[in-house]
């Protein structure tokens, strides 16, 4: 018969006193922190048409320009370097086949213009906002372009000042477009008027002029107000980018000219008045 041996008390005192031990040290013992995965990079997918309209306004301004990416969409503020022109750029979500992701970059504007120029409009483009950026285009010919971050030595937070313009009014995109280029022909600089319902565009030279009159408008019933405008700076700002433009007028004061770029997007430009000095 085998033998069965017997565990005496102080054998299992001692090993109770010893589990006990461990329980305790487990139980004291921080517990391990998770993994953390790495952070993918903040990107974008849109078709190129949502970025080339408002990239084109932003090259005719700026040099270089610092974009931020969240949840809340893709948004530019900045002044061009004469600090005559404001570009306020704010595309939401909903412009976007997909947004993920935060990010704070600054790129030069001519290069992402360049870039995107090579795709079509009704390309995919999804922009990865690593360094450098990846730009890759979904087309019959798929192609990938990088372009370098510039470093943010100034983080300046800048926005759209708040204004109190006495005209506030719809136009056709068309309209103001070719008053713009009409007054060209004579002066360097011109003048908005609204005057009896309606919005005149003129301009004066040394020994020509030209005047333009707008068929009546709506929202600036008994107002009146003039400003005039240079207009090189005018020709940037002024683009076909949506039907209609929301323009924001008030006497020797800077005019705002707002784009409907939908989904709530908008792209909003300031230019300052053309004060004359004796």
């Amino acid at each position: 018969m085998a033998k069965v041996e017997q565990i005496t008390e102080p054998e299992e005192l001692a090993k109770e006193e010893h589990e006990a031990e461990q329980a305790k040290e487990k139980a004291e013992a921080p517990e391990p922190k998770p993994k953390k995965s790495k952070q993918q990079p903040a990107y974008i997918d849109c078709k190129q048409k949502v970025l080339m309209d408002a990239v084109s306004v932003m090259d005719g301004l700026l040099h270089e320009v610092i974009l931020n990416i969240d949840e809340n969409g893709l948004t530019a503020t900045e002044m061009d370097q004469a600090n005559i022109a404001m570009y306020v750029l704010d595309l939401k979500p909903g412009v976007f086949n997909e947004i993920e992701g935060k990010a704070k970059v600054r790129v030069q504007v001519k290069a992402l213009k360049g870039m995107l120029k090579r795709a079509k409009p009704d390309d995919n483009v999804r922009i990865t906002f690593s360094n450098p950026i990846e730009l890759v285009f979904a087309s019959k010919f798929n192609k990938t372009f990088t372009l370098p971050q510039i470093d943010i030595e100034v983080d300046k937070v800048q926005k759209l000042p708040t204004m109190e313009h006495t005209a506030i009014f719809k136009i056709k995109t068309e309209l103001l477009i070719e008053a713009v280029d009409d007054s060209g022909e004579v002066a360097d600089s011109l003048t908005f008027g609204v005057k009896n319902n309606k919005l005149s565009i003129s301009a004066k030279g040394d020994m020509s002029g030209y005047s333009g009159e707008v068929a009546t408008i709506e929202g600036v019933e008994g107002i009146a107000c003039q400003s005039k405008y240079a207009r090189e700076y005018m020709t940037k700002i002024v683009k076909k980018i949506s039907p209609e433009v929301t323009v924001k007028l008030a006497s020797d004061y800077p005019i705002i000219l707002e784009y409907d770029l939908g989904n709530e997007s908008k792209l909003t430009l300031l230019l300052a008045p053309r004060v004359e000095t004796d």
